[in-house]
C-alpha cells in the first residue's frame, strides 16, 4: 500500500497530469494526418475497384453498431 500512495504522490510532484495531457494531445495530432494518408492509400488502391471498395465499406458498418 506505501508504494502505491508513494507512486500516487510522485506522479502529481512531476507534474503527471500535464504530461500526460502532453502525450495525449500529440497522439491526437499525429493519428489524425495519419489516417488521412492511410485514407488517401485506400482511396488511390480502391479508386477503380468497386467490388473491393463495396467489400470494405461493408465491413466497416458491421463495426459499428445499427441505429434503429
Amino acid at each position: 500500500m506505501k508504494i502505491i500512495i508513494k507512486s500516487v504522490a510522485d506522479f502529481f510532484k512531476d507534474d503527471g497530469p500535464l504530461l500526460a495531457g502532453s502525450i495525449s494531445y500529440f497522439f491526437v495530432m499525429a493519428i489524425i494526418p495519419f489516417s488521412f494518408l492511410i485514407i488517401a492509400i485506400f482511396g488511390y488502391f480502391l479508386g477503380e475497384k468497386m467490388e473491393l471498395y463495396a467489400f470494405f465499406l461493408k465491413k466497416l458498418l458491421n463495426l459499428f453498431p445499427s441505429a434503429t
